[in-house]
C-alpha cells in the first residue's frame, strides 16, 4: 500500500470532502412529506384542560407534535366574533385541517364560507347547514354539545333544588346564536317566569349583575359561550356577591365557584374530536362522519358555594351528581 498521494489524488478528493460537509445541512431543512399541519382556534385561551386532552388524545392515537403533526394554535381568549377571523388567518397558512374548540356555536358561519379543500372539525355544530346529522356532506364534521337541547333539563334541576323559585333570569352573550324554546316550555310547565339580561363583553358583567339584583329573581341561568367560560371565576364571584344560586352548562363553571353545572364534559368532547381528525388523516371523508351525539353527561355541585349561600341541596339532586366539590 502506498503512503503517499500524487497531486492530483488530492485536487480531486478536496471537492468531494468538502462536499459530504455542506450537503447534509440542506437536506435536514427539507420538512419532511408525511407531517400534516393543522390549525386549531381555541375558544378560550392557552392551557385549558379540553385543550391539552385533545393534543394527549392525538399522542395516544400516534400523531405527535414535531414528529408527525404540526398543530398551529390561535385563541379567541372567550369572544367569539373573532373566531372567523383566526379561522381565516390560519387557513391563509396553508393547513392540512382546521379544528375550532368553542361552544359558541359560530364554526358555522365560517365554515359555510370556507375553502372547500380544507376538512374541518368543530364543537357544537347547532348553527351549521347540513345535509343531514348522519351525513353531515361537505368538508366539515364535529362533535354535538347539545346546548340547546339540556337547558330544559336545566332548568329542571335548578327547579328541583331550589322548589321556590318562580322567577329566574337568564344571561346571555348578545348576539350569540342560541335557541330557548324547549327551556321555554319547561319554564311553562314548571310555573317560572323568564327574564333575559344581555351582555357584550366582560365590562359589562357588573353592570349586569346589578341589573339582575335589582330584578331580584330566585336564581340566574348562565347559557353556553366562550365569553362566560372564559371568565367563568369573575362570574362565579359576582354571583356569591349577590346571593343569586346560579346554574351553569358546563363543570369548569363550578370549579371557578359557581353553585351547580349540567352539561357534557368538554374534555370527552375534545377527545371525540381528535379520533375525527386521526380518521380523516388516515383517508376518512367529513362528509361521511357523523355529527357525533354526546355521550358522557356532568352533574356537578358545589357544596362550599351552596353553604355560603344558605342554601341545602335537596337529596334527591345531589345522589344524582357525578361529581361534588367540598
Amino acid at each position: 500500500m502506498r503512503d503517499k498521494m500524487t497531486w492530483w489524488e488530492g485536487v480531486i478528493i478536496l471537492p468531494l470532502t468538502l462536499a459530504i460537509i455542506v450537503v447534509p445541512p440542506a437536506i435536514a431543512a427539507v420538512k419532511p412529506a408525511n407531517v400534516y399541519r393543522i390549525g386549531y382556534v381555541g375558544g378560550g385561551a392557552p392551557g385549558t384542560a379540553r385543550d391539552k386532552a385533545f393534543v394527549q388524545e392525538l399522542s395516544a392515537l400516534g400523531w405527535i407534535e414535531g414528529q408527525n403533526i404540526a398543530i398551529d394554535y390561535r385563541w379567541a381568549e372567550g369572544d367569539f366574533t373573532r373566531i372567523d377571523e383566526l379561522a381565516e388567518d390560519l387557513v391563509g397558512r396553508k393547513i392540512d385541517m382546521l379544528v375550532i374548540s368553542s361552544v359558541s356555536s359560530h364554526a358555522g358561519f365560517f365554515a359555510q364560507r370556507a375553502p372547500r379543500t380544507i376538512p374541518m372539525v368543530a364543537l357544537d355544530p347547532r348553527e351549521w347547514s347540513l345535509a343531514s346529522l348522519a351525513r353531515p356532506g361537505g368538508n366539515l364534521t364535529g362533535i354535538s354539545l347539545m346546548s340547546a337541547d339540556l337547558d330544559a333539563k336545566r332548568l329542571q334541576l335548578l327547579k328541583e333544588t331550589l322548589p321556590r323559585v318562580s322567577r329566574i333570569d337568564v344571561l346571555l352573550r348578545r348576539g350569540a346564536p342560541g335557541v330557548f324554546g324547549e327551556m321555554l316550555a319547561a319554564a311553562r310547565a314548571l310555573g317560572v317566569v323568564f327574564r333575559f339580561v344581555d351582555v357584550t363583553d366582560a365590562s359589562e358583567f357588573d353592570s349586569a349583575f346589578s341589573r339582575v339584583a335589582r330584578d331580584r329573581p330566585g336564581a340566574i341561568i348562565v347559557t353556553s359561550n366562550d365569553l362566560f367560560l372564559h371568565h367563568r371565576k369573575q362570574i362565579a364571584d359576582l354571583a356569591a356577591k349577590h346571593h343569586l344560586p346560579a346554574m351553569y352548562a358546563f363543570k369548569e363553571h363550578v370549579e371557578g365557584g359557581g353553585l351547580m353545572a349540567y352539561g357534557v364534559s368538554l374534555t370527552d368532547s375534545l377527545q371525540r374530536a381528535a379520533v375525527y381528525v386521526d380518521k380523516i388523516l388516515k383517508g376518512a371523508k367529513p362528509a361521511d362522519l357523523p355529527i357525533e351525539q354526546p355521550t358522557k353527561f356532568e352533574l356537578v355541585i358545589n357544596l362550599k358555594t351552596a353553604k355560603a349561600l344558605g342554601l341545602t341541596i335537596p337529596p334527591s339532586v345531589l345522589i344524582r351528581a357525578d361529581e361534588v366539590i367540598q
